[in-house]
């Protein structure tokens, strides 16, 4: 018999059974938030904002407006948290290849490298 890892198994829905959001949603709406708990990333985050504000700008009613420019808020919040993720990857890749690169060069008595 495998062995299990510790924690939270792959198939363990305790967090979306059981979690802060569950209590308060209506039984009806818990098969979407077991759907929603498997989007990963910003992009999905940044797609729904987007289409959600697509569909609020057809309408004229005062709430929706006032919804309008809450999701824009959000989106624009959203979309410079994944820019500043993207930097920081980024540099962070870089940093790694210099790295590597360095402790190739030592041993091969590579003084400079070209940049």
């Amino acid at each position: 018999m495998a062995s299990k890892k510790v924690g939270g198994q792959l198939s363990n829905a305790n967090s979306i059974k059981h979690g802060f959001y569950s209590k308060k949603l209506p039984a009806v709406m818990q098969p979407q938030l077991a759907e929603a708990a498997k989007v990963e990333g910003l992009d999905q985050e940044i797609a729904f904002l987007r289409l959600k504000l697509r569909l609020l700008a057809a309408c004229e009613s005062p709430a929706e407006i006032s919804l309008a420019f809450n999701c824009t808020a959000d989106l624009a919040k959203v979309i410079k948290v994944r820019h500043t993720i993207s930097i920081d990857h980024n540099e962070s890749i870089k940093n790694a290849i210099a790295l590597v690169l360095t402790e190739i060069a030592a041993p091969l008595k590579i003084r400079r490298l070209i940049r």
